[in-house]
């Protein structure tokens, strides 16, 4: 197979896992017994509050890779859910500190038992590969990211 068969094989599989992940993301799952169902995108976005405390919303934004207006839609609904709370500022009143609330702290820790069992589930399937092999496809992974967001254009192929 020459490199350009393999570029398209690479782009059709790589096409696969992300419609997966896509309709994944789209689906509201509970995270614990009788709680709530949520959107992915919305516990994802609490546990970067969490983690993150004070940071803006364009800063969430540039580090989520989200749009302002996407990362303020998901915020609003985080607050009509219960989930955060929002307050300003005591020095600079123009910003706005957002807060997780214990309904909040409660999802978040239920969403990472989540994840760690996510990652039980995906330890099964690389149990076929050396530790070797899974550091390569990490490092691939993580070039082509960078390669993507620095090269990736659709005005440039289409220019062509």
């Amino acid at each position: 197979m020459d490199k350009e068969q393999q570029c398209l094989e690479i782009i059709c599989t790589m096409g696969k896992i992300f419609n997966f992940y896509s309709s994944y993301d789209q689906s509201q799952r509970q995270y614990f017994e009788g709680g709530d169902s949520y959107y992915e995108k919305e516990v994802h976005l609490l546990k970067y509050i969490i983690d993150n405390p004070e940071k803006t919303i364009t800063e969430i934004a540039e580090k989520t890779s989200r749009t302002k207006s996407s990362v303020s839609q998901v915020i609003k609904r985080l607050v009509e859910k219960e989930l955060i709370s929002i307050e300003k500022d005591e020095i600079d009143k123009r910003k706005l500190i957002f807060l997780p609330t214990e309904k909040g702290l409660k999802l978040d820790l239920a969403h990472r038992k989540y994840d760690i069992e996510m990652a039980k589930f995906l330890s099964k399937f690389l149990e076929n590969y050396s530790e070797k092999d899974i550091e390569i496809f990490l490092e691939l992974l993580g070039k082509y990211d960078a390669f993507q967001k620095k090269e990736y254009s659709l005005k440039d192929i289409y220019a062509k």
